[in-house]
């Protein structure tokens, strides 16, 4: 078991039990206590638990990963307000690379309605297939592993595949951010990829709506500097606006 794939276990199990013990881990997973300890100081640096004598507990405040299923029910209005302002930052023959979120899968159901002729990368199954049901666009999707609950494809086989390219604009979506960490996301397989996309992208542009702001999350993915613009909903704290504007990033909603 990698580092990545131990970290997410330890969150799911923090999750689920709002305590864990190092003990415990060590055993469960069948490493030295001291490397539950720095697992644990990593994800504390994130902001996504506290340690504690002998373990860690659950921060409140932090977010935490659900299903897909679920979170397309949620904040459909602001998803579609985002939608919206993105189609203005599409061209007619972009080469676009979404990772998967449902936020990108509303983007994608708005972009249809306006371009006949799109090349898109995406690891999301939903996406690939409304594509292909709705378009005659171009679709690249990577090989590697399907995970059954996000309904993407990841693993290093997914990253070899993205490296190949050169993508004009990358969508990305976000599971939280604060001025002083930057952009955060929950997933450790979509983080790899995401990263893959992010860093063969010429533009990039964080899509969230306004509820991901002042959320952590244990994987910093860049800071506000490191995007072209951010694309959000009306409903956005104004503080947050004001930081990008200050330090003169584009602000889409």
């Amino acid at each position: 078991m990698n580092k990545n794939e131990r970290m997410r276990r330890i969150l799911d199990e923090l999750n689920k039990e709002n305590v864990i013990e190092v003990k415990q881990m060590s055993e469960n997973f069948q490493v030295s206590m001291e490397t539950i300890r720095r697992d644990l100081e990593a994800l504390e640096k994130q902001h996504f638990l506290k340690r504690v004598h002998g373990g860690a507990i659950a921060l409140k405040r932090n977010i935490h990963a659900t299903n897909f299923t679920e979170r397309k029910m949620i904040h459909i209005q602001e998803k579609q307000m985002i939608a919206k302002a993105c189609v203005s930052l599409v061209q007619e023959n972009d080469f676009l690379a979404f990772d998967v979120s449902t936020t990108n899968t509303m983007i994608v159901q708005e972009l249809i309605n306006h371009y006949k002729k799109l090349t898109i990368l995406t690891n999301s199954l939903l996406i690939a297939q409304q594509v292909a049901y709705d378009t005659d666009w171009t679709i690249l999707l990577p090989g590697g592993q399907v995970n059954n609950n996000e309904l993407f494809v990841g693993g290093s086989a997914s990253i070899e595949y993205i490296n190949q390219f050169q993508i004009d604009k990358f969508f990305m979506s976000i599971s939280g951010f604060t001025p002083e960490i930057g952009f955060m996301d929950y997933g450790f397989q979509e983080f790899e990829v995401k990263k893959a996309m992010y860093d063969n992208a010429n533009q990039i542009y964080a899509v969230a709506d306004h509820h991901k702001f002042g959320q952590y999350a244990p994987l910093k993915i860049c800071q506000a500097s490191e995007v072209t613009g951010l694309v959000t909903d009306e409903g956005i704290d104004q503080k947050i606006v004001k930081f990008f504007e200050d330090n003169k990033h584009l602000i889409y909603y």
